[in-house]
């Protein structure tokens, strides 16, 4: 399946009555993707730490007989690492341009 094909991890929530001053101003349910779910495990594993930092993205929302928040969590983007290039994989350009070259860079 591809990126733009699946299902959202999506929820709502809604305001919520108080009965104690701690008590949540709102509450709610989400449903979230094995594929969202997958993604945050293995960047939890990778980080080696107990917690990480995943995204939270809000639009609120209106019928005639309820007012809530659409909530939505997705992982945080992940930029790729570059490997650099073994040189028996291919030619070495530093010895075409010179190492000079590339130092200064």
């Amino acid at each position: 399946m591809k990126q733009h094909d699946r299902k959202r991890s999506l929820g709502a929530i809604k305001p919520a009555s108080k009965t104690k001053p701690n008590s949540p101003d709102g509450i709610g349910t989400m449903k979230i993707q094995r594929h969202t779910l997958e993604v945050i495990w293995d960047q939890l594993c990778r980080s080696g730490d107990d917690e990480i930092t995943v995204n939270l993205a809000a639009w609120e929302n209106e019928t005639e007989s309820d007012r809530f928040l659409t909530v939505e969590l997705s992982p945080r983007y992940e930029k790729r690492r570059l490997e650099p290039l073994s040189t028996s994989n291919g030619p070495d350009v530093t010895r075409f341009f010179g190492r000079d070259q590339f130092e200064d860079a």
